[in-house]
């Protein structure tokens, strides 16, 4: 896949993620730069004379003149596969930085997708009749405290970091008459003023509340996507994933892995704001068949059904390993990201499909 970036986008990718300058020759009154990154070639123009140039001519000048004295003398060097420490890939030496796991949404779950949840704050509930059971106006309520994701609680943190002035840690508070009740704690029997039915969108109670005012707030679901953004000041190299699915999972949809960056480092001709992302690259996997294509390795029943009815596995899981022969960097002064969704936002069938990426944080 060719990826066209300016001169200036291009310089920042080699920076960050130590690739080697390219020089094509073969077209007449053109620098043809590039750089290659597994299967994405990144590509920028620079015109040796400006009465062909389709845009800003002054801009060329100055691009031509910095390649000519800084970069001309270095190009079209080695381009073995290295890590992020400048050492050849096929060996096997640590690595720098700190380590960093992120495991998607479930996308067999809808009540995990915060990625793109909407608050509500101290909606109203309507009771089902009972006193007991109370609707809320939305269904798959987002929940980050039952275990149904990896470091739900680093994901609580982010919220709470990078929204200090709404930290709602996508929490659910439930207020009677004012007066806010406690939860049971997740997971135990007994215990608390209510619980939630986080797929249906309801509290219950414990003990009826008829004739009462109930607020609830509360986030929920608003699409499937999940997303990894390096820290400002930090580069994120992706080394390994894995996906990973339940025995009774169904491929309802597909799903797909797409790359987004700064429109002002990639595209700056659209115009756009410089720091507005835009789709860079997609692969998507329309059948399971492809996805387990690509794998490196596959593990049939990874874990099997064990665990009980409330902390364990319903069904057995099956896993397979993807290991890269380059490094995939998201480069925050690029603004690149990582985004896994399913293709129409369909939630897939079964009880658990994620995917976990193995990755290494290193600053810029």
């Amino acid at each position: 896949m060719i990826v066209d970036v300016t001169w200036t986008g291009l310089k920042s990718l080699l920076a960050g993620k130590g690739l080697p300058l390219q020089l094509d020759l073969s077209q007449a009154n053109q620098y043809r730069l590039f750089a290659v990154e597994s299967t994405i070639t990144y590509v920028a123009v620079i015109f040796l004379s400006t009465d062909n140039v389709d845009g800003d001519s002054a801009q060329n000048a100055i691009d031509k003149a910095d390649f000519e004295a800084n970069y001309m003398a270095s190009v079209n060097g080695p381009t073995e596969a290295k890590n992020s420490d400048g050492v050849l890939q096929f060996t096997a030496e640590p690595r720098l930085g700190s380590e960093v796991i992120y495991g998607t949404h479930n996308f067999a779950d809808k009540t995990t997708w915060f990625g793109d949840s909407i608050r509500v704050v101290d909606g109203a509930a309507t009771d089902d009749g009972d006193g007991l059971s109370w609707s809320l106006a939305h269904q798959n309520i987002i929940d980050t405290v039952h275990g149904k994701v990896f470091d739900e609680d680093q994901y609580v943190r982010d919220q709470q970091a990078d929204n200090p002035g709404d930290p709602h840690g996508f929490a659910v508070v439930v207020k009677v008459d004012s007066v806010e009740k406690t939860m049971r704690t997740p997971l135990e029997a007994s215990g608390g003023d209510y619980e939630v039915d986080y797929l249906n969108g309801k509290i219950v109670f414990f003990s009826s509340q008829s004739g009462s005012t109930v607020e609830v707030s509360y986030s929920h679901e608003n699409g499937s996507t999940f997303y990894i953004t390096p820290d400002p000041g930090f580069n994120l190299d992706l080394e390994k994933a894995k996906a990973m699915w339940s025995d009774n999972f169904v491929m309802n949809d597909s799903v797909r892995f797409e790359i987004w960056g700064y429109a002002g480092v990639f595209a700056p001709q659209l115009g756009y704001p410089f720091d507005t992302r835009i789709p860079l690259a997609v692969t998507e996997y329309r059948t399971l068949t492809q996805l387990t294509s690509e794998a490196s390795e596959y593990t049939p029943n990874a874990v099997p059904a064990t665990g009980g009815t409330v902390r364990g596995t319903q069904s057995a899981r099956h896993a397979t390993h993807f290991r890269y022969g380059t490094i995939r960097r998201l480069i925050s002064a690029a603004g690149i990201q990582l985004r896994v969704r399913t293709g129409s936002d369909r939630v897939l069938g079964g009880e658990f499909a994620t995917a976990t990426f193995y990755c290494v944080v290193r600053p810029e």
